[in-house]
C-alpha cells in the first residue's frame, strides 16, 4: 500500500463527475487500499477517488475513527448509489481536500444506498447518523459536489479568503479557476470588454456619418460655388452668329453665355451626380434656362 496525493481545491477534477468501474477488478482493489491508507495517514473518515486524482465510483469510509475507535474498520463502497433519505440533521463538515475550512452543513439523517463491494457483490443498507453524513459527503465527491456548495452566499464569502489561498496552494490561481465560482474580477473584464466593444463601434459609427456629412457639405459649398460662378458670369455676352451681335437674355433677367451654361450643366451632372438631390434645383433651373435660349 501507499499513500497518495490528495487534490486541494481550486483542481478542476474535483469538479468532475466520475463513471463507473467493474468489479471485481484487481486495479480497483490497488486503488481502494491505496485511499484506505490516504485516508489514515491523514487521519480522515472518508476519501472519495476523485480527490486522488482517479476516475472511479469509489469510495472509503472508515466511521469509527470519529468515534475513536481505536481498531480501524474501513469499509470500501464501489459505485454507490442513494436509493431513499429521510429526516435532517446539521453537522460541522471538513474535507481533506480543503484542510481548516470547516462548515455546518445540513443534510438528511437516514439514507438507504445500493452498492457493489470488490467482489461485485451487489449490497444494499441502511445507514443513520455519522455514517450517512460520511457516505453523503463522498458520494458528492463523485459528482462533482463539495460541501461548501451548499452553504448560502454569505457563509461562502466569509471563507472566500481561506478558499483563495487554497487554490494558491493548488497552483490553480490565473491558471484555471473553479468553474462553480463567477468572481467579481471575471465578471468585471466580461463588463470591461463589453463596453470597449460598444465604445468602438459607436465611434466607428459616429466616423462614417461625419465622413458622409463632410462629402455631403463639400458637395453643397462646391454646387454653392458653381452657381455663384454662374450669376457672376451673368452679364451681356457678344457673339458671332449670322453676322450680329447677339444678346441672350436669360436667368433672373440677366445675359448668359450659352455655352458657359451648358458647362455648368454637365460640371454639376458628372461630378456630383450622388447628391442630385441636393443641387437638383439649381440645375432644373439652369435646364430651363438652355431651353429657353433656343
Amino acid at each position: 500500500m501507499a499513500a497518495l496525493e490528495v487534490l486541494i481545491y481550486g483542481h478542476p477534477f474535483l469538479r468532475k463527475t466520475v463513471g463507473e468501474v467493474r468489479v471485481p477488478d484487481e486495479r480497483v482493489s490497488d486503488l481502494a487500499l491505496n485511499m484506505i491508507e490516504t485516508m489514515t495517514s491523514h487521519n480522515g473518515v472518508g476519501l472519495a477517488a476523485p480527490q486522488v486524482h482517479a476516475d472511479a465510483r469509489l469510495i472509503v469510509i472508515d466511521p469509527g475513527r470519529l468515534a475513536g475507535d481505536r481498531m480501524p474498520r474501513p469499509m470500501t463502497l464501489v459505485n454507490p448509489f442513494i436509493l431513499s433519505a429521510d429526516g435532517q440533521n446539521v453537522f460541522n463538515e471538513g474535507c481533506l481536500s480543503m484542510p481548516d475550512i470547516y462548515a455546518d452543513v445540513t443534510r438528511p439523517e437516514n439514507i438507504t444506498i445500493q452498492f457493489q463491494d470488490l467482489k461485485g457483490q451487489m449490497l444494499r443498507a441502511r445507514y443513520s447518523g455519522v455514517e450517512a453524513r460520511i457516505i453523503q459527503h463522498e458520494i458528492d465527491h463523485l459528482n462533482g459536489i463539495l460541501f461548501i456548495d451548499y452553504l448560502n452566499p454569505v457563509r461562502r464569502w466569509l471563507l472566500k479568503s481561506k478558499l483563495t489561498r487554497l487554490k494558491k496552494q493548488s497552483g490553480t490561481v490565473g491558471v484555471r479557476p473553479d468553474e462553480r465560482v463567477l468572481t467579481v474580477k471575471m465578471a468585471g473584464r466580461k463588463i470591461l470588454i463589453m463596453l470597449v466593444t460598444a465604445t468602438a463601434v459607436i465611434g466607428l459609427i459616429t466616423l462614417l456619418s461625419y465622413g458622409r456629412k463632410d462629402a455631403e457639405e463639400s458637395a453643397v459649398i462646391e454646387m454653392g460655388n458653381a452657381h455663384d460662378i454662374f450669376l457672376k458670369n451673368c452679364a451681356t455676352c457678344h457673339g458671332t452668329e449670322g453676322g450680329g451681335t447677339t444678346q441672350a437674355k436669360g436667368l433672373r433677367g440677366r445675359s448668359l453665355d450659352r455655352e458657359y451654361v451648358k458647362k455648368i450643366i454637365q460640371t454639376g451632372n458628372t461630378v456630383m451626380p450622388r447628391f442630385h438631390f441636393i443641387h437638383e434645383p439649381v440645375l432644373s433651373e439652369l435646364a430651363d434656362y438652355v431651353h429657353n435660349l433656343k
